[in-house]
């Protein structure tokens, strides 16, 4: 499996949240904890969820912006 750097990574996260509708702040905490997660061994709560949330704001099922 290949070694990403930990910035590299959450920098190319980051971008792909904003790309989406994200604001700054809400990627910011969703990327750090996905990442948090990697780094705790607990992987199955990773970053690799990023493209699952990414096609559910695609499909309209979940809203990037808060509406409260």
């Amino acid at each position: 499996m290949p070694v990403i750097p930990y910035q590299e990574l959450k920098s190319f996260a980051l971008r792909l949240c904003t790309a989406t509708g994200v604001s700054s702040s809400d990627a910011e905490l969703v990327v750090t904890m996905l990442l948090a997660a990697n780094l705790r061994g607990i992987d199955s709560h990773g970053i690799h969820l990023l493209s699952y949330y990414i096609k559910q704001i695609e499909a309209g099922v979940l809203l990037p912006q808060n509406q409260g």
